[in-house]
């Protein structure tokens, strides 16, 4: 029973090394069996070595068991031999994937900055892309004709207050909270003078929010409905940049050609051209 219990710990201390996982318990489990095995030699001996003694004056029988002992103390040494390889490798193992594990984390925390460093340089971009286009800042409210009669100046700071409400909602990141704002601000104000900006900025809550057919719809609302406006080119722009986020590049080349042909010193136009050479050198 006992030589049984020792081949299926050897099976189970090679099926471990050729696995390539060992673990640190692994290891320590085999060690701890090694040193059960070394008692049991070590017993063997003492077995042996007070047989010795005896074995001049034994009979045959007795001669027979020392024999058995012998050959078994042999075996089990050898034996002992092969475990104490495939304790090494274990080890070796061991230490290797403990490197890769290491390694790995490396590699992870490598990531996590760059990552980091991405997200910072795309918020800087957009920060500078709007300073660019020259979106309107939050807050802002246009200067009002004087001669107002209470009434109408009432009406006019309600307008202000709830448009920039929804702005500063958009600033924040509430798309979905900015976007009902700014439609709430359209049922009650849509003869305003900022009607096209909030469209646009609905737009864009579509657009923050990648529903980029939504956000289409949007901006062509302000294209429509207030040619004349200031937030035209800015549509234009931001509906061919929809289009080729919906990889439908020939409307978005289509959208960007029109945005420079129709309004061709506009900044938007200018970015626009950069795009196009953009998606032509990935074509």
């Amino acid at each position: 029973m006992c030589k049984l219990n020792f081949y299926v710990f050897i099976a189970s201390a090679l099926l471990i090394a050729f696995n390539g996982c060992a673990s640190k318990t692994d290891v320590e489990l085999l060690d701890s069996r090694t040193d059960a095995l070394m008692k049991k030699i070590s017993q063997l001996d003492s077995q042996l070595n007070t047989l010795d003694t005896k074995k001049g004056k034994s009979d045959k029988g007795f001669r027979n068991q020392y024999a058995s002992l012998r050959a078994n103390h042999d075996q089990l040494k050898d034996e002992l031999q092969v475990l104490n390889g495939r304790l090494e490798e274990i080890e070796h193992l061991f230490e290797k994937q403990k490197a890769v594990f290491e390694d790995l984390e490396a590699i992870k925390e490598s990531r996590e900055n760059r990552l980091e460093e991405t997200v910072t340089s795309n918020s800087n971009r957009i920060f500078l892309l709007e300073r660019y286009l020259g979106f309107e800042k939050t807050d802002t409210v246009a200067e009002k004709p004087s001669g107002k009669n209470s009434a109408e100046n009432k009406k006019l700071i309600a307008e202000d207050k709830l448009y920039n409400a929804a702005k500063k909602a958009f600033d924040k990141g509430a798309y979905s909270a900015a976007r009902e704002i700014f439609q709430k601000f359209l049922k009650q104000h849509a003869a305003s003078e900022n009607a096209d900006n909030a469209h646009f900025w609905i737009g864009e809550t579509h657009y923050q929010e990648k529903m980029y057919n939504e956000a289409i719809l949007a901006y062509q609302n302000v294209i429509d409905n207030y040619p004349k406006g200031n937030k035209v080119t800015a549509a234009l722009l931001k509906q061919g940049l929809a289009f080729y986020n919906l990889k439908d590049v020939t409307n978005a080349r289509l959208i960007l050609k029109e945005l420079i042909n129709k309004h061709p010193k506009s900044n938007e136009s200018e970015y626009a051209r950069k795009k196009l050479e953009e998606m032509e050198q990935i074509q």
